[in-house]
Order: C-alpha cells, then sequence, then structure tokens
C-alpha cells in the first residue's frame, strides 16, 4: 500500500487521516496467491489540515508506492514531497 509521511511542522495541524480518492479495484494474484487491492489509471490523496498561524510555512514528507502490471512489480520507491502554504 501507498505510505505518505509527513515531517513534523509546530505551525501545521493534520485534520483525519489521508483520503484515497480513486476506483479501489480488487483481483486474486496468481503469483502471489492473494487478493491484492489496487488503483487504476488515477488516485488522489487528500489530506486536511489547518494551520496554526498566519505565517508562511511548508508541509513537506515522504510517499512510498510500487507500481505492477501483470508480469512484475518494481521494488518500492520514495519520493520527497515540498508543499508551500
Amino acid at each position: 500500500p501507498t505510505k505518505i509521511n509527513f515531517n513534523k511542522n509546530p505551525l501545521v495541524i493534520k485534520v483525519g487521516k489521508v483520503l484515497e480518492n480513486g476506483k479501489l479495484e480488487k483481483t486474486f494474484d496468481e503469483n502471489f496467491k492473494v487478493n491484492v487491492l489496487y488503483y487504476s489509471n488515477k488516485v488522489s490523496f487528500i489530506q486536511s489540515i489547518k494551520i496554526k498561524a498566519s505565517a508562511k510555512t511548508k508541509i513537506s514528507g515522504m510517499v512510498e508506492y510500487m507500481v505492477c502490471n501483470d508480469k512484475l512489480c518494481l521494488p518500492p520507491t520514495k519520493k520527497s514531497f515540498s508543499i508551500n502554504l
């Protein structure tokens, strides 16, 4: 599963959990002999936040994800992100 980790920022409060917005699909994988969940084509991950002060700040962190097709899965990939608020 995709993981999103946020760096601590004393000016930013996360509200709730990260929401996944996309078409979640489930299929039995013959290679692994388990049911797998995945999003096909497109998914959005949404995190609501509150900012404690009217100062300029940012929210940053790391996204870890994996991509697969019907033949193989690539190793998990980590990408950092930073969004100015």
